[in-house]
């Protein structure tokens, strides 16, 4: 008499599951230009930084500082800013992943309409923090930053001070 025919749930919400994987692929194409950005960003600051120390790079090498040094000093100085990176900006996603509601509200009185359904948001960690991703970040960031900050080191330990000093 009645014809029923069962839906899965999938089969009832594919197209947000499919909204939510193009996210993904949008979420992971904007940090990874972030991460490329940030790259750019200690490169650009070592060879500034090699530029205004170039005499004192010189005074090290005829004090006797072999050119590893040198270069592991800027390699140092590049991680350690990554690192700093990486531990904020960890802190801060944390943070703001556990107050979503909070700064939804916020989101909203800034830009007076609602950017979320009510239902949706509730209260406490609305999106957990993946340990893969955490995993991830902490193993990509400090692997470019090592090759960002290469370059500059190896033109800095490549500075020569019998020419730099006579100048």
């Amino acid at each position: 008499y009645w014809d029923v025919v069962p839906f899965s749930q999938y089969e009832t919400t594919k197209e947000l599951f499919q909204q939510f994987q193009s996210d993904k692929l949008l979420i992971l194409l904007i940090s990874s230009i972030l991460l490329i950005c940030a790259s750019t960003n200690i490169i650009a600051l070592l060879f500034i930084l090699v530029k205004e120390k170039k005499h004192e790079i010189a005074l090290l090498k005829t004090l006797g500082a072999s050119t590893k040094q040198i270069a592991l000093t800027f390699c140092i100085v590049g991680l350690s800013l990554s690192l700093l990176g990486l531990l904020s900006g960890s802190c801060l996603a944390y943070i703001s992943l556990d107050n979503i509601p909070a700064l939804l509200k916020f989101c909203s009185l800034f830009f007076g309409q609602e950017l979320m359904q009510p239902t949706l948001i509730t209260q406490g960690s609305v999106f957990p923090m993946s340990l893969f991703a955490l995993k991830l970040v902490f193993f990509i960031t400090p692997l470019f930053a090592l090759c960002a900050t290469l370059v500059p080191a190896l033109s800095a330990s490549r500075i020569q001070p019998a020419k730099l000093l006579r100048s």
